[in-house]
């Protein structure tokens, strides 16, 4: 059979079908053009270009690993953030777009602050698509981003240097607080791993046989890092700092009632994410 780009996405498409993959059209696009090097809309204007015997061998390699439901950001290689192109492999969390709330409401938080000489600390970085989008937003800001992983450590070092922004940004091998020297930071943020013990077993299958376990489960109440950070952020927050981590729509009661509790905060918000659904507590 002579395979054209137009069959190629329609067989495809039809195969993860079969394999009951939930987005089998995005995923065949999405393969098809990074395999060929085009963008998503090219495939549509060559549709009735016939595929070279190279062109099929390496992406039947792809389509074979995506069947066996691996993420398609790691058969790729890469995850748009912020508009930004991150490279991700395994081991390493994938970035989520709930998570550019996290951006927005630093942002919002910092104001005109933004632009000046300001510290943040990014705990868990992952592949570095926080710190790295604070970064490009503050333009004079110092940025410490710490994990517990050497492989997302790696990563998120390599986006800072392709997005051109890894002279203001420092990584540390560190478990939380840590290995993070003395000092006070204008902002804290963070997306900690929030899912309960539980809620491992009935995760998508792409997400429990590929993705890191250690960046997603938290305990029996998905909140041991949250009560972690929180717990020892007044030790590194300036006196008009701001605390920010991403939870899970039913945690923000705990997590604030645990702030309030505290009585060092003087607010204490929860912003909805994009679905309507709590996702980012904010502490100042």
């Amino acid at each position: 059979m002579n395979w054209t780009v137009g069959s190629l996405l329609q067989w495809t498409e039809a195969y993860f079908k079969k394999q009951g993959l939930f987005k089998p059209r995005l995923d065949a696009e999405l393969l098809l053009s990074h395999s060929l090097r085009k963008r998503r809309i090219d495939l549509y204007l060559e549709f009735d270009r016939p595929l070279v015997e190279t062109e099929l061998s390496a992406f039947k390699e792809w389509i074979k690993r995506r069947a066996d439901h691996e993420p398609v950001q790691y058969i790729i290689g890469h995850q748009e953030f912020w508009s930004l192109d991150f490279s991700v492999k395994p081991g390493v969390l994938i970035p989520r777009p709930e998570t550019e709330c996290l951006i927005e409401q630093s942002l919002k938080i910092l104001g005109d602050r933004a632009k000046e000489n300001i510290r943040i600390l990014d705990i868990g970085c992952g592949s570095g698509v926080i710190a790295v989008a604070l970064a490009k937003e503050c333009s004079r800001a110092e940025i410490i981003a710490v994990d517990i992983s050497d492989v997302a450590l790696s990563c998120a070092r390599d986006n800072a240097k392709k997005l051109g922004v890894d002279s203001r940004i420092g990584f540390k091998l560190s478990d939380i607080y840590s290995n993070v020297d003395p000092q006070k930071f204008d902002l804290i943020v963070s997306n900690p791993p929030y899912l309960r013990e539980e809620e491992w077993k009935i995760l998508d299958r792409e997400i429990r046989e590929y993705e890191p376990r250690e960046a997603l489960i938290a305990g029996e109440r998905g909140i041991d890092f949250h009560l972690k950070i929180i717990l020892n952020a007044p030790r590194f927050l300036q006196e008009r700092g701001g605390l920010l981590l991403e939870i899970a729509p039913d945690q923000a009661d705990i997590l604030s009632d645990h702030a309030k509790n505290m009585n060092v905060f003087s607010t204490i918000d929860v912003i909805k994410d994009y679905s309507d659904r709590d996702r980012i507590i904010i502490m100042r």
